[in-house]
């Protein structure tokens, strides 16, 4: 049987990116600084 819960749910403290470059898929740790998706890191293409 199904129970509703009235709590919120967490974010999510992890910002995942696929790499252009190689097409790998990367998760970032909440302490790298990149929660917010406002700072992804660059390619060395600059992209």
């Amino acid at each position: 049987m199904i129970k509703v819960c009235k709590q919120p749910l967490r974010p999510n403290p992890f910002m995942v990116y696929r790499d252009p470059k190689t097409g790998v898929w990367k998760v970032l740790k909440p302490s790298t600084g990149y929660t917010d998706g406002s700072s992804l890191p660059r390619t060395s293409a600059g992209t």
